[in-house]
């Protein structure tokens, strides 16, 4: 019974578990008396000297020797044990695990089905293939805020280019833009759109970049649009 709930069991964890869930039951006799027994009676077993017997006789049909088997006869013994359990039990079953993910698995899986209730049929049509292509600059920005720790390894392969942008302390993004940056950003602009000159009004002294005040719009757009550079 222990042997077919063993060969039933597919996760390591479980297997290791039910093993020494086993381990316990035959060795549930040591660990009663070892709780359970007195001082007195494990002094007495303990101070117990072994049986003598007599001398295994070689001679006749039926007599002790006939029924005692050797080491070469416990291994061929154990042996054939092992491989009966191996045709019976475990081999049928992994050869049932087998069939069952081919099955679900085998054969041509790129493609989708769907029912149509108005002719009756069963449309299919190939799904798309693997594609192979670059990070977006919204990925790139994700991937580099994540600062996850991804590397190359025994089936699985990255690019250095998506290794160093997990690595990169340059922001991609913005996070938590303060009114400062914003006044920033908006020097920025406009030294680029006027050529650094100064805005002037009639009858007024020229109008300091400082002392702007831009729209909440304005400071919006702003704040989804703009991008730090990785400049390593």
């Amino acid at each position: 019974v222990g042997v077919r709930f063993l060969v039933v069991t597919t996760d390591m964890g479980d297997l290791i578990l039910n093993s020494l869930a086993l381990a316990f039951i035959t060795d549930i006799d040591d660990l009663l008396f070892a709780a359970f027994a007195t001082r007195h009676v494990k002094t007495v077993i303990r101070e117990m000297q072994p049986m003598k017997l007599p001398q295994r006789s070689r001679k006749g049909f039926c007599t002790r020797s006939y029924f005692t088997l050797n080491s070469p006869a416990k291994f061929t013994l154990v042996f054939g044990l092992v491989a009966f359990v191996f045709l019976t039990r475990i081999q049928p079953f992994y050869w049932r695990m087998n069939q069952a993910y081919n099955i679900l698995c085998s054969g041509n899986v790129d493609f989708v089905y769907a029912y149509n209730e108005a002719t009756g049929l069963i449309q299919a049509a190939p799904s798309f293939q693997e594609s192979n292509e670059e990070l977006s600059t919204l990925e790139k920005s994700i991937l580099q805020l994540t600062q996850i720790e991804i590397s190359s390894g025994p089936g699985f392969s990255v690019s250095d280019e998506v290794v160093n942008i997990s690595r990169s302390p340059y922001r991609r993004a913005v996070l938590d833009m303060s009114l400062n940056d914003l006044r920033d950003i908006m020097k920025k602009y406009l030294s680029k759109h006027h050529d650094g000159k100064k805005v002037k009004r009639r009858g007024k002294a020229g109008l300091g970049l400082d002392k702007l005040r831009p729209s909440f719009k304005v400071l919006l757009g702003l704040k989804r649009t703009h991008e730090y550079g990785v400049r390593e």
